[in-house]
């Protein structure tokens, strides 16, 4: 029973975390977004303001850089579904993201399938990247029953009450 509880559990984290990705490069993407503006809008009327922002924007951009490359990682791993990708937050201005470019961070190449995530990418799109894993879910099987077909089996036994 464990074993069962565990796998349904899993698949259900796996769906939620395909969701959290895509809202934390949402956010990473406009966090440059507001960091370029800011720092453009302060560059002639108070540069040192503008200097502690970029300041500021680098020492982020060096985060996102790590959590992107674990990200990167986790793309990798057998049973991933979901996509690198950004989208919009609600309540924002589509026009911010407007002559933005990417980030350094998104523009990093994915070693393993080779999938340059420069392709169709501006802040205008919204697109990232699209790396996906095109395995079937492989998760390791402590029994020689394939995974899915436990857990309809105990679903079905349960719901026959």
């Amino acid at each position: 029973m464990g074993y069962y509880f565990g796998m349904k559990r899993a698949r259900e984290e796996i769906v939620r975390l395909n969701v959290e990705i895509n809202r934390l490069l949402t956010f990473m993407v406009d966090s440059h977004v507001d960091y370029y503006r800011a720092v453009q809008a302060n560059i002639v009327q108070n540069p040192s303001l503008a200097h502690i922002l970029s300041l500021e924007w680098q020492h982020q951009d060096r985060i996102h850089e790590s959590i992107m490359q674990r990200l990167a990682e986790t793309s990798k791993l057998p049973g991933f579904t979901g996509t690198l990708s950004f989208g919009v937050r609600v309540n924002r201005d589509k026009a911010l993201n407007m002559g933005i470019p990417l980030p350094s961070w998104m523009l990093v190449e994915n070693p393993v399938d080779t999938v340059d995530m420069t392709q169709n990418m501006d802040i205008d799109g919204r697109r990232a990247s699209s790396v996906e894993n095109d395995d079937d879910l492989d998760i390791p099987r402590e029994l020689d029953v394939g995974t899915d077909a436990l857990v309809e089996f105990i679903d079905r036994i349960s719901s026959s009450d």
